[in-house]
């Protein structure tokens, strides 16, 4: 017998929850990876501020919203 390793579905199968926040919340961006699976920042200055927060540990998964 012979085992198999099953693989997680592909991550835009699997359900998810996640938020719109603007880049100027930062106290919500710090936060929002203890109730979220990812984040997407609403402001031309997203990438910014995320970097930053990456330097901290952070590492929820972001999608940027330049337009928002």
């Amino acid at each position: 017998m012979t085992a198999t390793r099953l693989k997680p579905p592909p991550a835009t199968l699997a359900d998810t929850f996640s938020l719109y926040v603007p880049s100027r919340d930062t106290a919500t961006l710090g936060v929002v990876e203890s109730v979220a699976d990812a984040v997407t920042v609403k402001g031309s200055n997203g990438p910014t501020v995320v970097r930053e927060l990456r330097r901290n540990g952070w590492d929820t998964p972001v999608v940027f919203d330049r337009a928002g």
